[in-house]
């Protein structure tokens, strides 16, 4: 290259500035195309990922001679390097090389990066960045079904992780102009995804596009679509709670109920599990019963259903060719996959006519619409909780209880963890209320089924146990049940101290607050020994708390260790104001409260100090 030639140059355009370096490296890989080529391959790859580019990956994925070979020749020009050091990890030398030459590439530089990401998951597994990078070059390969499929595989995983949002949200985008059948779920999972980003009108446009998609696709195949213009209904609905707009959010509940009652009629009509529905005020009746039905002894229901479940999944693409996301459904969870009778009755011919196979399929769909009836119901309780609305709250939360409390029987893993949260917001409710017997039994009954979970699975739930003990050690302290605050705490303390074994610092600050609460307790049931010694032992371990250090502050001031208990005070005053109008009235304090320097820290217009700061 002609040095002379940079002078003319104006590097201030971006455009120019890029063909300089599309010029540049051209020239310096001239006597090796095939170098050019590779590294027209790896541009589009997406270096910001930590153990990206990886040298083991690229050897796996590209067709080319030598390779080996062409990656040293990159780096011996200085156009590649090693990423921070690491001998496997490469890297480009300049941003604007590889901007550069990403602006020449062509399709078969983003199959190639398919092919990449996918050998790169076999050594990096359970890596977001793999699927999400996956999913944004099939997205640059062709906008198809295939790719919307992919897309709304796993881009629930990836919101739940809080991964890759913002590059899901420009995916969905461009799927949005497939036919309704897809295109309907997609505006869904980006409704999410923009609500998820605090994007709140964009979701609610999404959402109220997905309506009348989903409504115009229901006019033809309505046992396949209804449920799903009622499940929008409720994430609007979500949608409009979280905004506050609590009429509009109940005005759309109850909308999603009568779709969910049309659902229910519409499913299970003749073929109903012994005729049994949701019947509005009917708390104490089961929402189901288990089917009764006399099968020869060869028959097993279970495979049955299953055996009608993967028949239906050949059926949606050979009749209707629709999409749903259910179709990737694990065997264990097949109670709440819709299946459209009449068309398995289409495929299976004679043995479906049997009214006892009818019956036990239409049972499978029936399962799968309680799940969502019950969604509905507490989102509707906790709608009329923030309306003050606490009758209707209570009614919403005890239907929801009800049919999540028998789908629980049946399907505990899934249904066990909503049945608790139920629990607690009944227990909630009832706290508010001051009907303390209704709350303590609610909060017993959710201890129990968060001590279920937490056998069941302990690495996930034991920790949401203990600390739910603590919770109901707080609900006993606040009704004056001293003796049970302290016993609640105790147990939650000795859960907590037998995973500190095993997780020192992941459970240190729990441990810590609990200690408080159980001289709190101790100190309420007049064990003043026994309430320092657990005060000391939390102000150690967190010095700088303003609780523990306002509790240790009346400790003191009952031993009479005025000077100590005025500095504990000070300081816990200095990390939170609220303790200035604590102190005032506090009984634990009256020792100190006569001195100059109690007046002092308290300021003798305490009010007007506060408010002032």
């Amino acid at each position: 290259m002609n040095l002379d030639e940079l002078k003319a140059i104006d590097f201030k355009k971006n455009e120019i500035k890029t063909d300089f370096y599309i010029t540049l490296v051209t020239k310096i890989l001239s006597i090796n195309s095939k170098a050019l080529e590779l590294l027209k391959n790896l541009s589009v790859l997406n270096t910001q990922i930590e153990s990206n580019i990886d040298r083991k990956s690229v050897e796996k994925s590209y067709d080319v001679d030598n390779l080996q070979d062409k990656l040293n020749y990159l780096m011996e020009t200085g156009l590649l390097i090693n990423k921070e050091e690491q001998e496997e990890t490469l890297d480009f030398a300049s941003e604007y090389v590889q901007n550069a030459i990403l602006s020449i590439t062509d399709k078969s530089c983003h199959e190639n990066a398919v092919k990449y990401y996918e050998q790169k998951s076999k050594y990096f597994k359970e890596d977001y960045h793999n699927v999400t990078e996956i999913l944004r070059h099939q997205s640059e390969i062709a906008i198809d079904n295939e790719l919307a499929i992919g897309f709304l595989g796993v881009y629930n995983t990836l919101r739940i992780a809080g991964f890759g949002i913002q590059k899901l949200i420009i995916i969905g985008k461009k799927l949005i102009g497939l036919e309704d059948k897809y295109k309907a779920p997609v505006l869904v999972a980006l409704g999410n995804l923009y609500a998820d980003s605090g994007r709140q009108e964009e979701a609610e446009l999404a959402y109220l596009d997905a309506l009348s998609t989903y409504k115009e696709l229901a006019k033809s195949y309505y046992k396949i679509y209804l449920p799903y213009v009622a499940t929008v209904h409720n994430h609007l609905g979500k949608l409009y709670a979280d905004l506050k707009r609590f009429e509009e959010a109940e005005k759309i509940y109850l909308e999603t109920l009568k779709l969910y009652k049309e659902v229910e009629e519409r499913y299970t009509d003749i073929f109903s599990p012994d005729g049994e529905g949701i019947k509005e005020g009917e708390l104490e009746k089961p929402v189901y019963q288990k089917v009764k039905v006399d099968l020869p002894i060869d028959l097993d229901p279970e495979k049955l259903c299953q055996e009608a479940f993967e028949d239906y999944r050949e059926i949606v693409k050979e009749y209707h060719d629709v999409f749903l996301p259910d179709i990737n459904t694990s065997q264990d969870e097949i109670g709440h996959v819709y299946i459209d009778l009449d068309l398995l009755g289409e495929k299976r011919g004679e043995v479906l006519d049997e009214p006892t196979l009818k019956k036990l399929y239409a049972k499978t769909c029936y399962d799968g619409h309680l799940a969502d009836v019950a969604t509905v119901y507490s989102n509707l309780g906790l709608t009329y909780m923030e309306m003050a609305q606490y009758s209707e709250a209570e009614r919403m939360h005890l239907e929801a209880l009800r049919i999540r409390a028998k789908l629980a029987e049946q399907y505990p893993d899934k249904h066990l963890p909503l049945l608790a949260i139920i629990q607690n917001d009944l227990a909630n409710l009832y706290t508010h209320l001051y009907r303390t017997e209704d709350a303590e039994e609610m909060y017993l009954d959710c201890l129990k089924t968060k001590k279920e979970l937490s056998e069941r699975n302990p690495t996930l739930y034991l920790i949401d146990y203990l600390v739910t003990q603590n919770t109901v050690g707080h609900f006993y302290l606040g009704i004056y049940h001293y003796k049970k605050a302290e016993k609640m705490y105790l147990e939650a303390l000795k859960g907590l101290e037998t995973l500190t074994k095993k997780e020192q610092k992941l459970y240190a600050a729990n441990i810590t607050l609990v200690q408080n609460n159980v001289g709190n307790a101790n100190l309420f049931l007049g064990d003043y020994k026994k309430a320092k010694h657990y005060f000391d032992k939390a102000f150690e371990d967190n010095p700088t708390n303003g609780d523990i250090l306002y509790n240790c502050a009346c400790i003191e001031a009952i031993n009479k260790n005025n000077e100590k208990a005025l500095e504990l005070l000070g300081k816990a005053i200095e990390a939170d104001k609220k303790f200035m109008k604590w102190a005032k009235t506090d009984r634990f304090l009256k020792n100190i409260k006569d001195l100059l320097e109690f007046k002092k820290i308290i300021g003798e217009n305490g009010e007007n100090q506060e408010e002032q700061n």
